[in-house]
């Protein structure tokens, strides 16, 4: 009964893979692991029948895996506290820079031992110190305040003039605290 039904499958996935173009099937091999051994057959027979050659050794171990060796990871950075790692992974990540956080599990459970482990470790590869460095040391722009500056005929009635700094307007609130702003600050 059992051998029936991995038959069945691969006449499934023979109907499946049939219709697909040569580049799509080269992307499947790239999952070759992931595939059930029936997927695995019928992939092959694919190729086969089609007269290809895949672009990955389908018998290789590493197949579909993008493997990152750790003698090409340098260090770039250590941080104390989780949520300083994370946001400069994001940073990095969102740039187009691959990094990795290195205990960051063990701070994760247990913070108080951060110093222990020396902390959670940022680590990129070789070829993209620089950048990574750059990126890193740039100075996070600053969130725009408000200022209230409140003119000094109208501190009894305590009306101010707003002005905020990233629209560069400010918003008068009562004709005579428009004049003793004009009159003050010309």
């Amino acid at each position: 009964m059992a051998e029936q039904d991995a038959d069945r499958e691969r006449c499934r996935l023979a109907e499946l893979y049939a219709p697909m173009a040569d580049g799509e099937l080269q992307k499947l091999a790239r999952d070759y692991p992931s595939l059930s051994v029936e997927g695995q057959e019928s992939l092959e027979a694919g190729f086969r029948r089609r007269g290809l050659v895949p672009e990955v050794d389908l018998r290789s171990p590493n197949v579909g895996l993008d493997v990152l060796e750790w003698s090409e990871l340098i260090l770039l950075r250590q941080f104390r506290d989780l949520p300083d790692a994370l946001l400069a992974k994001g940073s990095l990540e969102s740039s187009g820079i691959e990094a990795i956080l290195v205990d960051d599990n063990t701070v994760r459970m247990d913070w108080f031992i951060s110093n222990l482990v020396g902390g959670i470790k940022l680590c990129v590869r070789e070829q993209d110190e620089a950048a990574a460095l750059h990126l890193l040391e740039q100075r996070l722009p600053r969130a725009s305040t408000s200022r209230v500056l409140v003119c000094s005929s109208s501190l009894r009635d305590r009306n101010a003039v707003r002005w905020t700094s990233r629209l560069r307007r400010s918003t008068v609130q009562s004709p005579t605290a428009a004049r003793g702003w004009e009159s003050r600050f010309r």
